[in-house]
């Protein structure tokens, strides 16, 4: 024991002596116009340690005595190799950097005059899938910093004021800022596990910001960004078929260790199609790539952002294999009044390929934050960053730091919810009032106007309270509770209940909840009629969708993440149910002659008559699988990767009989099959099969029907899972088996990016069906829509047919966002 300490204390004095003899090295990038060159690598040959100049070029390593060479590379830079002897305590270096000097190789020019460009395009399309599969698998380390900055924003969003909550009330000032170090490890084709060694967020000390670095591979067909930008992905300019979608032109040549390096130009053929703008550098005769510079924008399709540029730097880990070892992107977003810009660079290093991987090395944790993670000291990252801090950031990380210490004073909490909590018009009638107490972690919401107040033919105007009240406990346990009132103006009817909830888990979530109370509910209990629309429906057109009936009623829930992308769902119920009536004194827009058109209070197109008061007590239990599913590991808990793979769900519920003559009896069961497809530059295909049935129909309520999602409003119901122009009841029955299928087809801008006007807008076509298959009585819909309107509006025309409806047709209104609203409790 003793000499393991003697060994500890050696090892200690000699580290501490080569860090006293090191030499601490401030430098700086700069052009032959003395201009600073950002995101310049500078890479030791000796220790292959590299660094990159921040945004004002500047750069800062220690480096014990010695000679040493750095290479210094940047796109459209000529590389450069500097003898640099280091010594003293502190030494200062300048380097300038040359712009690539181009010639005009000897090229052979065919008959017709094509530009050489498309000769070494060609080749390297030859070689993109040789290069895409080249290395088997990878590990390296990676650094990511990123930085946003606001160039100006609104003083108020939706009726809510804009407070980014740091002090600064001036416009142009960064909002985010983040570092990261990580290790990789990748495997063909699409095996992945990134281990998030170190992090860093300004102003958060517990946060872990965007610590995943994305490497974007121009070697696949379709480079894919996140779906916010652009669900199509955009064509690489050495795609299998990128002859069709660019022009190229070649500017010449330029050498660089040995290699000839060609410098291409590329462009669009055509504006509104995803695709890049910019350059790309070939090496001759191996035909890889060897840097890009390129951008995509508006008229690239790009959404949300205005344009991003991406620039990368390839560097050779041995003879014939290249990685990319610097990757800076660059977006610039002008969105609703929000404009911002900055740039997340990423240094790969210590590429090790081809390794061999342990059998546990990948798994279903593709991306995983060390315990530690975000708790290095600032002396850790001043010793590890290769990007070094700018005066504005450093001070930006004291100023966060100061003011997350500030957030723990009672007093200071106090005055940023008095801010938060300001209430509204525009706040109390579409969000609804909030109330935050950051003190003692608690916040308290009510329901906006436009959902506390409604109408129909049973209650009359029905005057409804709400209010959500959540508490976050240590860890990621929560409490939230649910009182509702409602009272009804024409029926003088009270009801009142509560709902609450406990969320609770460390690796995974879980939650318990009970409800219980008097309430008015849908014959279909998932609330398929939103009551706004009701409204609308009942005053302007006489037509009452919504059938209701009343129950006193107690549910408890449980549900349990199992892991491996299974997820378990049980509740059981018990609703003492009471018939309601439409009342005669309902006077609707002071018009009684509407009142023709309205139909009894119970879903008479599902054909079991009035509702009988009853009880009934049903148990259910559900399970979800997606297989292969993915999850991020965080220090206090996992959660589910985004994945393509289609969910499996399988449902039973069996009523418990025995509680009185009226007792519901009866088995029923449901399968569903869930997914989507994306086709990238072809679009996307969503997906929805689902079978039921019931076992036993002994005695069957209409509120346990199989129920299916109808629509007769002009506003869309959820998509790939309802009908739009059936109506609400048509399909609710208890036979012993029905077959659904939806589907979905989403152009994402494939056609109308031909259509002017139209593709300046970005207007996407979207078409597709749904179908229901039931004992002699089967129903289809085909539609067609456009989508993206405004960003946010989606227009159908929807036409069906079905043995017992006969022929349906009608035009739907979708809304993105503001789905509270059209959402019951």
């Amino acid at each position: 024991m003793r000499n393991s300490k003697c060994f500890l204390l050696l090892i200690s004095l000699l580290m501490y002596c080569i860090s006293s003899f090191a030499t601490k090295i401030n430098g700086i990038v700069v052009d032959q116009s003395n201009n600073p060159v950002g995101f310049c690598s500078i890479t030791v040959k000796e220790t292959k340690r590299t660094v990159l100049s921040n945004d004002q070029g500047k750069f800062f390593m220690e480096l014990p005595k010695g000679s040493y060479h750095f290479v210094v590379q940047h796109v459209g830079y000529e590389t450069m190799t500097i003898d640099t002897l280091v010594g003293g305590d502190e030494m200062r270096v300048k380097i300038t950097m040359k712009n690539t000097t181009l010639t005009l190789a000897e090229v052979k020019v065919k008959a017709g005059g094509e530009d050489p460009a498309y000769e070494i395009i060609r080749n390297a399309i030859r070689q993109r899938k040789f290069y895409q599969t080249q290395v088997g698998g990878y590990t390296c380390e990676a650094y990511l910093k990123g930085l946003i900055r606001t160039v100006n924003f609104p003083d108020n969003f939706l009726g809510q004021p804009v407070d980014f909550e740091d002090g600064d009330s001036s416009k142009n000032k960064i909002i985010f800022l983040s570092e990261s170090i990580s290790d990789i490890a990748f495997r063909q084709p699409d095996d992945l596990r990134v281990v998030v060694k170190s992090t860093r967020v300004s102003g958060q000390t517990n946060g872990l910001g965007l610590a995943n670095p994305i490497l974007i591979s121009f070697y696949d067909n379709i480079v894919a960004l996140p779906k916010t930008f652009n669900p199509r992905g955009f064509v690489s300019p050495i795609a299998e078929g990128a002859l069709a979608y660019y022009r190229y032109k070649y500017l010449g040549v330029f050498f660089e260790n040995g290699y000839q390096v060609n410098k291409i130009q590329v462009i669009p053929r055509r504006k509104w199609e995803p695709l890049f703008t910019g350059y790309i550098q070939i090496i001759e005769n191996s035909w890889n790539i060897h840097s890009v510079n390129l951008s995509i924008d508006k008229e690239s399709q790009l959404e949300f952002a205005d344009k991003i540029r991406i620039e990368q730097q390839y560097n050779p880990i041995d003879l014939n294999t290249w990685m990319v070892a610097t990757q800076t992107i660059f977006p610039e977003v002008n969105f609703m009044g929000f404009a911002a810009s900055g740039y997340f660079s990423t240094i790969y290093a210590k590429y090790v390929v081809d390794p061999v991987f342990d059998k546990k090395q990948f798994g279903r944790t593709i991306l995983k934050f060390d315990s530690l993670s975000n708790k290095r000291s600032s002396a850790f990252w001043d010793a590890s960053r290769p990007i070094p801090l700018l005066k504005e950031e450093i001070e930006d990380f004291k100023k966060k730091d100061s003011l997350e210490k500030r957030r723990e004073d009672p007093r200071y909490l106090d005055s940023l919810d008095k801010i938060q909590n300001r209430i509204t018009g525009l706040g109390v009638l579409i969000n609804g009032p909030r109330f935050i107490n950051r003190s003692k972690k608690t916040s308290l919401s009510f329901d906006p106007l436009l959902k506390s107040l409604s109408f129909n033919t049973v209650e009359g105007w029905a005057l409804q309270g709400s209010a959500n009240f959540e508490k976050d406990l240590s860890g990621r346990r929560q409490v939230s509770i649910t009182p509702v009132l409602r009272y009804g103006t024409s029926n003088h009817q009270f009801n009142a209940y509560f709902s609450g909830s406990f969320r609770y888990g460390k690796k995974f979530v879980n939650r318990v909840s009970l409800s219980m109370g008097k309430k008015v509910f849908q014959f279909n209990n998932a609330n398929p009629i939103p009551q706004i629309m009701n409204t609308v429906s009942t005053l302007f057109d006489g037509a009452n969708y919504m059938k209701v009936y009343q129950a006193n009623f107690i549910q408890a829930g449980y549900f349990k993440s199992l892991g491996h992308g299974i997820d378990m769902d049980a509740n059981i119920q018990y609703q003492n149910r009471k018939p309601l009536s439409n009342i005669d004194t309902v006077h609707i827009s002071g018009d009684r002659s509407r009142l023709k058109s309205l139909t009894p209070n119970y879903p008479i197109e599902a054909g079991a008559g009035p509702l009988l008061a009853h009880q009934s007590f049903v148990a259910s239990v559900r399970f979800r699988f997606r297989p292969g599913a993915r999850y991020v590991e965080l220090p206090d808990g996992q959660v589910n990767s985004f994945s393509r793979s289609p969910v499996f769900s399988f449902q039973y519920s069996q009523a418990i009989s025995g509680l009185s003559d009226n007792d519901s009896k009866f088995g029923k069961w449901k399968f569903s099959i869930t997914g989507d497809i994306n086709f990238k530059i072809g679009g996307e295909f969503k997906y929805k099969i689902q079978s039921g049935g019931f076992l036993n129909t002994e005695r069957v309520a209409l509120p346990d029907y199989n129920h299916f999602i109808g629509n007769l409003t002009r506003k869309a119901t959820p998509y790939v899972e309802s009908f739009q122009v059936a109506p609400f009841y048509a399909f609710s029955n208890k036979e012993r088996f029905f077959g659904e299928f939806h589907a979905e087809y989403k152009l994402n801008g494939l056609l109308t990016n031909k259509i002017p006007i139209i593709k300046k807008l970005n207007l996407r076509l979207v078409t597709g069906t749904n179908m229901i298959m039931l004992k002699n009585r089967n129903y289809q819909e085909l539609f067609m829509g456009i989508e993206n309107i405004f960003k946010l509006l989606r227009f159908d025309y929807v036409k069906g047919h079905g043995q017992s409806l006969g022929s349906t047709h009608g035009f739907r209104l979708g809304i993105r966002g503001f789905s509270s609203l059209f959402t019951d409790n």
